[in-house]
C-alpha cells in the first residue's frame, strides 16, 4: 500500500514537471494551479509531494484547490467562470464532458512532454487518448471487487457470482438472499 502511494505521488510529481510551462509566468516563479478531491489523508499526501517538488524546483509554485465535496459541480462552475487550472483531477464521464467543451489541452502539445507511455497500462492511456492526442494520465485507478458469503449462497442453493453476472443479476440475487423478519428488520443482507 505504501509503495502504491509513493508511486502514485511520483506520477503527480511527473505531471508537475511537464506542466511547469503552463502556469502563470508573470514573475520569475511559474505558478501552476492544481485542483483535486479527496479525504484529508489524500490532501496531506499531495501537499507533501508538492512541498518536495517545490524544494527541487524553486522557480515553480504549485497552488492547490482541494475540493472536499461536490467536486465536479464546483469544477464545472470554476471552468465556466474562466478559472485558469493547469492540473485537474477527473473521472471518465467528466473527462468526456470537459473534452467536448474544449476545456482540456492535449499533453502531446506541451513543449518538453516526454513520458514513457509504456509505463502505464494500455487501457488507461487509451481511455485518455482521443484522435491520437493524449489528454491525461492517471496516477491511480480503482478496481471494483465483490465480496460475498459463500455459506449464505450454499444455504440458499444459489450459484456463486461469476464474470457473467450483470448488475441486474447482482441486485436480484441480493434481494433474494436478504432476510427481513416479521417486524420489518433486516436480519441478513
Amino acid at each position: 500500500m505504501v509503495l502504491k502511494k509513493k508511486y502514485s505521488m511520483a506520477i503527480v510529481l511527473l505531471f508537475l514537471t511537464f506542466l511547469s510551462g503552463c502556469g502563470d509566468q508573470s514573475t520569475d516563479r511559474t505558478t501552476i494551479t492544481m485542483t483535486y478531491w479527496g479525504e484529508v489523508e489524500r490532501d496531506r499526501a499531495i501537499q507533501e509531494v508538492i512541498a518536495a517538488y517545490e524544494a527541487l524546483n524553486p522557480d515553480i509554485k504549485v497552488e492547490t484547490i482541494h475540493i472536499a465535496g461536490r467536486y465536479l459541480t464546483k469544477l464545472s462552475t470554476m471552468l465556466a467562470g474562466g478559472a485558469d487550472l493547469d492540473i485537474i483531477q477527473l473521472v471518465g464521464p467528466a473527462f468526456s464532458k470537459l473534452k467536448a467543451e474544449g476545456q482540456l489541452f492535449p499533453l502531446n502539445n506541451i513543449e518538453g512532454f516526454d513520458v514513457d507511455i509504456d509505463a502505464f497500462e494500455t487501457h488507461l492511456v487509451d481511455s485518455m487518448t482521443i484522435d491520437g492526442q493524449l489528454y491525461g494520465l492517471t496516477y491511480y485507478y480503482n478496481y471494483f471487487v465483490l465480496y460475498y458469503n459463500k455459506d449464505i449462497f450454499d444455504e440458499e442453493n444459489v450459484a456463486y457470482p461469476n464474470e457473467e453476472w450483470t448488475l441486474e443479476d447482482l441486485y436480484n440475487n441480493a434481494l433474494n438472499l436478504t432476510n427481513i423478519n416479521d417486524n420489518g428488520v433486516v436480519e441478513r443482507f
